[in-house]
């Protein structure tokens, strides 16, 4: 058996194992308002249907398609990102290999296999997997058709991306990316096929969203679709996101940056040794819709950086390697190199898995417990309502019959509660609440009482129970 055939089973059955516990808890929001919105419709009524944004076309007709033939079990619907999710690892491995060492291909596919952050996108029935993998794909057919001028790698490419703007739209940055890398190359050259790649690619999208196009358009020019002054399209916001997601204290931010940044430094320097326009090729499309984001005042969700996830790993090692020989060097003791680098890639690798054992174990969002826990101390003529982003997901997907508290009834339903009874409000994502129904949150946060808090997995997705034991003033 070849290396690059162990290295593929290895990284196969590591990415398999680690995906399958947590498969199958309960969904979260964004994965049951596409199976509300969706995966009941017929397939007439699907080629045509985009009613938001969180339509991920590709992914939809992949779970679509998985549900009618296996049902509605959340692994089922989850499916098709967890196939997508096993099969990166060896993807980033297969680039990073043609370009640069077996080492560091296999370093950086372990990491991107072991990252807790890429097994619960696995386990999560959206785009975003696969459009890591075809973001994989297509830049190490685009590296490979610039670079050694291989025209066959044209329709391959164009086909790739086609497919990966199918399942996120934020994949023509991907393509964006690489003319502007490429344009330069091709014009001093006098060589245009890899443009000609680019035209096909857009020739594959167009034909992948013609079905939807028009109801796109509409989705997209409403005026206060994803844009306003809210805490989620601020750049600060999303990197405390980000940061939180690791566990990274306070105190702790500054060093982990500075640190970060200056290893990442060093990782791209060895890229552009590798291949000058290589930097440019993996992280220009990120800061391209990062950019776009910020301008147009749309959501700035840290998850529409995962696409670059494998990239990132690719010049981290790269630059661990860079600082462990520096150090070595510094101290005088060259040879004591390999070990500073291999404790700094465990450390990584440690701080990229530890909370495995949450995705393992945590429910994505806790609708099912914090209801129970409600039902189990309310007492008989209590009120149990739903706001926000939890009415959806008790009403459509858990056919539970409750009322719709908003920032508009609540003083109303409140004041006629019976004596000594209670209103009970169940609710999620905060910074949703602050944002799209302020007076909703001074409301709850002056006359409410936060009893509990059912933790999730995902950020910011705790369900929250509130309690107004009898109504103001009274």
């Amino acid at each position: 058996m070849s290396r690059e055939r162990k290295d593929f089973l290895l990284l196969l059955v590591l990415a398999a194992v680690v995906r399958i516990p947590g498969l199958d808890t309960g969904l979260w929001f964004d994965e049951i308002q596409m199976g509300a919105e969706l995966l009941g419709r017929s397939f007439r009524d699907l080629l045509t249907a985009y009613p938001s944004d969180n339509n991920h076309p590709g992914y939809t007709w992949l779970a679509w398609l998985s549900t009618h033939l296996f049902g509605g079990a959340p692994w089922v619907v989850r499916l098709p990102a967890y196939v997508a999710g096993v099969f990166s690892p060896f993807a980033l491995y297969r680039f990073i290999r043609r370009v640069d060492q077996r080492e560091t291909a296999l370093t950086a596919a372990v990491l991107l296999a072991i990252s807790s952050h890429a097994v619960m996108f696995s386990q999560n029935a959206r785009g975003y997997s696969a459009l890591l993998l075809l973001t994989i794909l297509a830049t190490d057919t685009y590296h490979k058709l610039v670079t050694e001028n291989d025209r066959r790698a044209g329709f391959p490419y164009a086909l790739k991306v086609g497919l990966a703007t199918w399942f996120h739209t934020t994949a023509v940055f991907v393509a964006l990316g690489h003319a502007l890398v490429a344009l330069p190359r091709c014009l001093r050259r006098k060589t245009y096929h890899p443009l000609a790649a680019l035209v096909g690619a857009g020739f594959v999208s167009l034909l992948l969203h013609a079905p939807i196009l028009r109801p796109m358009w509409q989705f997209f020019s409403a005026a206060e679709t994803g844009r306003g002054d809210w805490d989620w399209t601020r750049p600060f916001w999303a990197l405390q996101e980000s940061l939180q997601s690791f566990g990274v204290p306070l105190w702790a931010v500054v060093p982990a940056l500075a640190a970060g940044f200056f290893t990442f430094v060093l990782g791209l320097r060895h890229l552009a040794r590798l291949d000058r326009p290589l930097p440019a090729l993996l992280f220009l499309p990120p800061v391209l819709g990062g950019t776009f984001l910020v301008l147009a005042g749309r959501n700035l969700w840290p998850r529409f950086f995962f696409f670059a996830t494998g990239f990132f790993l690719w010049a981290s090692v790269t630059g661990i390697d860079a600082l462990a020989r520096m150090t070595a060097r510094a101290l005088g003791r060259a040879h004591l190199a390999p070990v500073l680098r291999r404790g700094a890639l465990v450390l990584m690798g440690v701080i990229l898995a530890w909370r495995l054992p949450a995705v393992w174990t945590l429910p994505k969002q806790d609708y099912v417990g914090a209801l129970s826990a409600v039902r189990a101390r309310a007492a008989d003529g209590d009120l149990i309502g739903a706001a926000g982003l939890a009415v959806l997901p008790y009403q459509a997907y858990y056919d539970e019959k409750l009322p719709e508290i908003t920032g508009r009834n609540i003083s109303e339903i409140a004041s006629h509660l019976a004596p000594k009874r209670s209103l009970w409000v169940l609710t999620t994502f905060p910074v949703f609440t602050e944002s799209k129904d302020p007076e909703l949150a001074r409301w709850l946060s002056t006359h409410a009482r936060l009893v509990a808090r059912r933790r999730g997995l995902i950020g910011g997705g705790d369900i929250l129970i509130y309690r107004v034991s009898s109504p103001p003033g009274r």
